[in-house]
Protein backbone atom coordinates (compact mmCIF):
# COMPACT_ATOMS: atom_id res chain seq x y z
CA UNK A 1 0.00 0.00 0.00
CA UNK A 2 2.55 2.37 0.67
CA UNK A 3 4.35 2.25 -2.62
CA UNK A 4 0.92 2.32 -4.19
CA UNK A 5 0.24 5.87 -2.54
CA UNK A 6 3.58 6.80 -3.66
CA UNK A 7 2.46 6.20 -7.32
CA UNK A 8 -0.33 8.18 -7.08
CA UNK A 9 1.79 11.27 -5.97
CA UNK A 10 2.81 10.58 -9.53
CA UNK A 11 -0.30 11.15 -10.92
CA UNK A 12 -2.62 13.05 -8.68
CA UNK A 13 -0.81 10.20 -10.50
CA UNK A 14 2.24 12.44 -10.95
CA UNK A 15 -0.44 15.58 -9.50
CA UNK A 16 1.02 16.98 -6.39
CA UNK A 17 4.56 16.84 -6.71
CA UNK A 18 4.83 16.88 -10.81
CA UNK A 19 2.48 19.88 -11.44
CA UNK A 20 6.56 21.82 -10.95
CA UNK A 21 7.85 19.28 -13.42
CA UNK A 22 5.42 18.53 -16.16
CA UNK A 23 6.06 22.26 -17.79
CA UNK A 24 8.73 22.84 -20.51
CA UNK A 25 11.18 24.23 -18.71
CA UNK A 26 11.09 21.49 -16.15
CA UNK A 27 11.33 19.32 -18.55
CA UNK A 28 14.45 20.17 -20.56
CA UNK A 29 16.26 20.96 -17.03
CA UNK A 30 15.95 18.42 -14.77
CA UNK A 31 17.72 17.91 -11.32
CA UNK A 32 20.11 15.42 -11.64
CA UNK A 33 22.49 14.76 -8.59
CA UNK A 34 25.49 12.14 -9.78
CA UNK A 35 26.23 8.87 -7.42
CA UNK A 36 29.58 7.59 -7.49
CA UNK A 37 29.70 3.57 -7.16
CA UNK A 38 32.79 1.26 -7.48
CA UNK A 39 30.91 -0.58 -10.07
CA UNK A 40 28.50 1.90 -11.44
CA UNK A 41 27.90 5.81 -12.40
CA UNK A 42 23.99 6.61 -12.25
CA UNK A 43 21.99 9.52 -11.90
CA UNK A 44 19.21 9.84 -9.43
CA UNK A 45 16.62 11.90 -11.45
CA UNK A 46 13.45 11.69 -13.60
CA UNK A 47 13.61 11.99 -17.15
CA UNK A 48 10.49 12.19 -19.34
CA UNK A 49 11.79 10.49 -23.34
CA UNK A 50 11.51 12.58 -26.16
CA UNK A 51 10.09 16.11 -27.15
CA UNK A 52 8.12 17.84 -24.24
CA UNK A 53 5.35 19.12 -26.63
CA UNK A 54 4.38 15.34 -26.69
CA UNK A 55 3.22 15.63 -23.09
CA UNK A 56 1.02 18.39 -23.53
CA UNK A 57 -2.15 16.58 -24.04
CA UNK A 58 -1.74 15.16 -20.48
CA UNK A 59 -1.18 18.97 -19.49
CA UNK A 60 -4.43 18.93 -17.34
CA UNK A 61 -3.61 16.09 -14.92
CA UNK A 62 -0.70 18.41 -13.50
CA UNK A 63 -2.54 21.30 -13.46
CA UNK A 64 -2.62 22.59 -9.53
CA UNK A 65 -5.99 22.51 -8.24
CA UNK A 66 -7.30 23.65 -4.66
CA UNK A 67 -8.82 20.70 -3.95
CA UNK A 68 -9.27 17.70 -5.87
CA UNK A 69 -11.11 13.98 -6.14
CA UNK A 70 -9.01 11.29 -7.00
CA UNK A 71 -10.08 8.11 -7.73
CA UNK A 72 -7.37 4.84 -8.34
CA UNK A 73 -7.45 1.32 -9.31
CA UNK A 74 -3.40 -0.59 -9.35
CA UNK A 75 -2.78 -3.86 -10.53
CA UNK A 76 0.35 -4.63 -8.47
CA UNK A 77 1.73 -6.80 -10.67
CA UNK A 78 -0.05 -8.60 -13.87
CA UNK A 79 -1.31 -11.78 -11.27
CA UNK A 80 -3.09 -9.38 -8.68
CA UNK A 81 -6.22 -8.18 -8.36
CA UNK A 82 -6.96 -4.72 -8.73
CA UNK A 83 -6.93 -2.54 -5.54
CA UNK A 84 -8.82 1.06 -5.44
CA UNK A 85 -8.15 3.85 -3.20
CA UNK A 86 -10.41 7.29 -3.30
CA UNK A 87 -9.84 10.85 -1.74
CA UNK A 88 -11.53 13.93 -1.76
CA UNK A 89 -9.65 16.31 -0.30
CA UNK A 90 -7.23 19.91 -0.46
CA UNK A 91 -4.33 19.49 -2.39
CA UNK A 92 -1.85 21.36 0.52
CA UNK A 93 -1.42 19.61 3.72
CA UNK A 94 -1.26 21.46 7.53
CA UNK A 95 0.61 19.89 10.27
CA UNK A 96 -0.81 19.51 13.35
CA UNK A 97 0.00 18.16 16.82
CA UNK A 98 -1.00 14.28 15.75
CA UNK A 99 1.25 14.60 12.38
CA UNK A 100 0.75 15.76 9.18
CA UNK A 101 -3.35 16.26 8.24
CA UNK A 102 -5.09 17.05 4.76
CA UNK A 103 -7.50 19.63 4.56
CA UNK A 104 -11.11 18.71 3.97
CA UNK A 105 -13.11 19.37 0.92
CA UNK A 106 -15.74 22.29 1.18
CA UNK A 107 -17.43 20.03 -2.17
CA UNK A 108 -20.29 17.69 -1.65
CA UNK A 109 -19.42 15.14 -4.79
CA UNK A 110 -21.63 12.57 -6.15
CA UNK A 111 -20.90 9.81 -8.96
CA UNK A 112 -24.09 9.08 -10.94
CA UNK A 113 -26.13 11.06 -8.74
CA UNK A 114 -24.19 8.71 -5.61
CA UNK A 115 -22.60 10.14 -2.84
CA UNK A 116 -19.45 9.70 -2.66
CA UNK A 117 -19.00 9.49 1.31
CA UNK A 118 -22.14 7.39 1.03
CA UNK A 119 -20.33 5.15 -1.05
CA UNK A 120 -17.60 4.88 1.03
CA UNK A 121 -19.43 4.22 3.63
CA UNK A 122 -18.12 7.52 5.46
CA UNK A 123 -19.23 7.93 8.79
CA UNK A 124 -17.01 9.70 11.33
CA UNK A 125 -13.60 8.64 8.93
CA UNK A 126 -12.52 12.31 7.52
CA UNK A 127 -13.30 12.30 3.76
CA UNK A 128 -10.01 13.58 2.91
CA UNK A 129 -7.92 10.12 3.93
CA UNK A 130 -7.37 7.44 1.05
CA UNK A 131 -10.18 5.38 1.16
CA UNK A 132 -10.15 1.63 -0.13
CA UNK A 133 -13.52 1.06 -2.38
CA UNK A 134 -14.40 -1.00 -4.83
CA UNK A 135 -14.64 1.57 -8.05
CA UNK A 136 -14.63 -1.31 -10.96
CA UNK A 137 -17.91 0.19 -11.75
CA UNK A 138 -17.08 3.50 -12.52
CA UNK A 139 -14.06 2.39 -15.87
CA UNK A 140 -14.84 2.07 -19.17
CA UNK A 141 -17.96 4.07 -18.80
CA UNK A 142 -19.35 7.67 -19.08
CA UNK A 143 -19.73 8.75 -15.27
CA UNK A 144 -21.94 11.75 -14.20
CA UNK A 145 -19.95 14.00 -11.48
CA UNK A 146 -22.02 16.63 -9.87
CA UNK A 147 -20.11 19.07 -7.15
CA UNK A 148 -21.97 20.72 -4.61
CA UNK A 149 -20.67 22.95 -1.82
CA UNK A 150 -21.19 21.90 1.87
CA UNK A 151 -23.48 24.15 3.70
CA UNK A 152 -21.63 22.70 6.88
CA UNK A 153 -20.49 25.72 8.27
CA UNK A 154 -18.20 23.28 11.23
CA UNK A 155 -16.84 21.42 8.32
CA UNK A 156 -16.18 24.55 5.72
CA UNK A 157 -16.41 27.84 7.57
CA UNK A 158 -14.58 29.77 5.04
CA UNK A 159 -17.01 28.68 2.55
CA UNK A 160 -20.42 30.32 1.50
CA UNK A 161 -23.39 30.06 -1.06
CA UNK A 162 -24.69 26.75 -2.85
CA UNK A 163 -23.33 26.70 -6.65
CA UNK A 164 -23.62 23.10 -8.12
CA UNK A 165 -21.68 22.02 -10.93
CA UNK A 166 -22.24 19.01 -13.30
CA UNK A 167 -20.25 17.13 -15.86
CA UNK A 168 -20.03 13.72 -17.86
CA UNK A 169 -16.62 12.37 -18.19
CA UNK A 170 -15.85 9.23 -20.09
CA UNK A 171 -13.24 7.13 -17.58
CA UNK A 172 -10.85 4.45 -19.65
CA UNK A 173 -11.33 0.88 -19.32
CA UNK A 174 -8.62 -0.46 -16.24
CA UNK A 175 -5.36 -1.57 -18.07
CA UNK A 176 -3.71 -4.50 -17.72
CA UNK A 177 -0.32 -5.88 -18.86
CA UNK A 178 -0.71 -8.79 -21.67
CA UNK A 179 3.18 -9.31 -23.05
CA UNK A 180 5.60 -9.55 -21.17
CA UNK A 181 2.96 -12.41 -20.74
CA UNK A 182 2.75 -13.73 -17.08
CA UNK A 183 0.37 -16.57 -16.39
CA UNK A 184 2.12 -18.57 -13.00
CA UNK A 185 3.93 -16.99 -9.94
CA UNK A 186 7.36 -18.40 -11.44
CA UNK A 187 6.86 -16.28 -14.27
CA UNK A 188 7.07 -13.20 -12.37
CA UNK A 189 9.65 -11.01 -12.46
CA UNK A 190 10.85 -11.83 -16.44
CA UNK A 191 13.98 -10.79 -17.61
CA UNK A 192 13.57 -7.81 -20.63
CA UNK A 193 16.43 -7.04 -22.62
CA UNK A 194 16.85 -3.47 -22.70
CA UNK A 195 16.76 -2.96 -26.68
CA UNK A 196 13.67 -3.15 -28.98
CA UNK A 197 11.25 -4.30 -25.88
CA UNK A 198 7.62 -4.25 -26.99
CA UNK A 199 4.84 -4.04 -24.25
CA UNK A 200 1.48 -4.55 -24.99
CA UNK A 201 -1.71 -3.64 -23.01
CA UNK A 202 -5.70 -4.12 -23.34
CA UNK A 203 -6.69 -0.70 -26.01
CA UNK A 204 -8.94 1.36 -24.91
CA UNK A 205 -9.68 3.30 -28.67
CA UNK A 206 -11.53 5.87 -26.80
CA UNK A 207 -9.62 6.64 -24.17
CA UNK A 208 -8.28 10.24 -25.76
CA UNK A 209 -5.01 10.95 -23.38
CA UNK A 210 -2.92 8.44 -24.50
CA UNK A 211 -1.04 6.37 -21.79
CA UNK A 212 1.70 7.12 -19.46
CA UNK A 213 4.94 4.41 -19.16
CA UNK A 214 7.00 4.64 -16.40
CA UNK A 215 10.07 2.60 -15.15
CA UNK A 216 11.58 3.06 -11.95
CA UNK A 217 14.39 1.60 -9.94
CA UNK A 218 15.74 1.80 -6.51
CA UNK A 219 18.77 0.03 -6.61
CA UNK A 220 18.06 -3.48 -5.81
CA UNK A 221 19.84 -5.90 -7.63
CA UNK A 222 19.41 -9.20 -8.11
CA UNK A 223 22.91 -10.10 -8.79
CA UNK A 224 25.44 -8.62 -6.50
CA UNK A 225 24.90 -5.68 -3.94
CA UNK A 226 22.22 -3.02 -3.84
CA UNK A 227 23.08 0.97 -4.75
CA UNK A 228 22.13 2.61 -1.71
CA UNK A 229 20.15 6.25 -1.60
CA UNK A 230 19.81 5.35 -5.69
CA UNK A 231 16.48 6.42 -7.03
CA UNK A 232 15.69 6.26 -11.11
CA UNK A 233 12.02 7.40 -12.61
CA UNK A 234 12.09 7.55 -16.78
CA UNK A 235 8.89 8.88 -18.26
CA UNK A 236 7.87 8.05 -22.02
CA UNK A 237 4.28 8.67 -23.39
CA UNK A 238 2.61 6.67 -25.91
CA UNK A 239 -0.20 9.43 -27.66
CA UNK A 240 -2.63 6.59 -29.35
CA UNK A 241 -4.07 3.93 -26.86
CA UNK A 242 -3.79 1.12 -29.16
CA UNK A 243 -2.13 -1.25 -26.75
CA UNK A 244 1.37 -1.49 -28.09
CA UNK A 245 3.99 0.30 -28.50
CA UNK A 246 8.38 -0.34 -28.89
CA UNK A 247 9.91 1.38 -26.07
CA UNK A 248 12.62 3.57 -26.70
CA UNK A 249 15.92 2.44 -25.17
CA UNK A 250 16.60 5.11 -23.45
CA UNK A 251 13.82 4.44 -21.19
CA UNK A 252 16.25 2.24 -19.36
CA UNK A 253 18.74 4.85 -19.28
CA UNK A 254 21.02 4.97 -16.04
CA UNK A 255 19.84 1.14 -15.02
CA UNK A 256 22.12 -1.24 -14.69
CA UNK A 257 22.21 -5.10 -15.83
CA UNK A 258 20.47 -7.48 -13.53
CA UNK A 259 18.49 -4.55 -12.09
CA UNK A 260 15.05 -5.47 -10.37
CA UNK A 261 12.92 -2.48 -11.50
CA UNK A 262 9.13 -1.68 -12.09
CA UNK A 263 7.34 -0.42 -15.20
CA UNK A 264 4.20 0.74 -14.52
CA UNK A 265 1.70 1.97 -17.49
CA UNK A 266 -1.20 4.53 -16.71
CA UNK A 267 -4.43 6.00 -18.13
CA UNK A 268 -7.23 8.03 -17.18
CA UNK A 269 -9.25 10.72 -17.15
CA UNK A 270 -9.27 14.35 -15.74
CA UNK A 271 -11.49 17.21 -15.28
CA UNK A 272 -10.74 20.82 -13.91
CA UNK A 273 -13.45 23.12 -13.27
CA UNK A 274 -13.58 26.75 -11.34
CA UNK A 275 -16.11 27.31 -9.23
CA UNK A 276 -17.45 30.72 -8.57
CA UNK A 277 -14.10 32.09 -10.62
CA UNK A 278 -12.06 31.75 -7.16
CA UNK A 279 -11.61 27.69 -6.60
CA UNK A 280 -10.12 25.17 -8.84
CA UNK A 281 -11.19 21.94 -8.30
CA UNK A 282 -9.95 18.92 -9.85
CA UNK A 283 -11.58 15.38 -10.85
CA UNK A 284 -9.00 12.55 -11.21
CA UNK A 285 -9.87 9.07 -12.36
CA UNK A 286 -6.70 6.78 -12.90
CA UNK A 287 -5.87 2.94 -13.51
CA UNK A 288 -2.23 2.09 -13.73
CA UNK A 289 -0.85 -1.58 -13.53
CA UNK A 290 2.95 -2.44 -12.57
CA UNK A 291 5.12 -5.22 -14.22
CA UNK A 292 8.14 -5.96 -12.12
CA UNK A 293 10.97 -7.27 -14.21
CA UNK A 294 14.85 -7.40 -14.68
CA UNK A 295 16.72 -5.44 -16.68
CA UNK A 296 19.39 -7.84 -18.67
CA UNK A 297 21.92 -5.70 -20.62
CA UNK A 298 24.61 -8.42 -21.39
CA UNK A 299 23.61 -11.61 -22.80
CA UNK A 300 26.49 -14.43 -23.40
CA UNK A 301 25.97 -17.11 -25.81
CA UNK A 302 27.37 -20.41 -24.71
CA UNK A 303 29.96 -21.37 -27.05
Amino acid sequence: MKRYILFIGIVAVLVSCANDRINKQKLEEPAVKMVENPLFTTTNSDKYIGSTERYDIVHDIFTHADYQLTISSLKPNPLAEPQYASFNGGSSQSETRSGISQQESPFKVTLNKKSFMALNEISEKSSSEFIETDYSWIYGKKVDVGLKRSTDIQRAPSISGNNDEEFEMYVPEEIHITSPQIQTEEELYPLCYYRNLTLKWNADPQNELGVLIVVEWFGTMLIGFDYQDIFVRRVDYAEIDNGEILLDDEIFEGIPDSALCHLTILRGAVKNIMVDDETAFKVLAETHASLPFVLVRNIKRKV
